[in-house]
């Protein structure tokens, strides 16, 4: 299991959602990209991949942190900051795995 495996599933989105995959492969994404690409550019990158739209490579990632369970709290342990749960975004989620990853890997 790989870093990013690790990550989704301590925030508790189940790999058995077919946006699991998907939000693996954003983060992935993020961090092998200079600079931030928008998420729309890296949901059509990754819809090319499924033969998908964008729009539905980002609802499927989407749905994967809406039914994770806890995830206000799980990120908000991961990272060390107060993380509501309105403030859940897709972009927002991606960005602070990236964000631990990379912080990981420096250590």
């Amino acid at each position: 299991m790989n870093s990013i495996d690790s990550y989704a599933l301590r925030l508790g989105i189940a790999p058995c959602i077919s946006g699991y995959k998907k939000f693996t492969e954003a983060v992935n994404m993020y961090l092998h990209t200079d600079g931030m690409p928008t998420l729309k550019n890296i949901c059509e990158q990754i819809g090319e991949k499924y033969l998908l739209s964008g729009k539905a490579v980002f609802r499927a990632i989407d749905y994967a942190i809406k039914t994770a369970k806890d995830l206000n709290k799980n990120l908000s342990e991961l990272t060390g900051i107060k993380v509501y749960e309105e403030d859940i975004r897709p972009k927002y989620v991606i960005y602070l795995v990236v964000q631990c990853i990379k912080q990981e890997l420096e250590d």
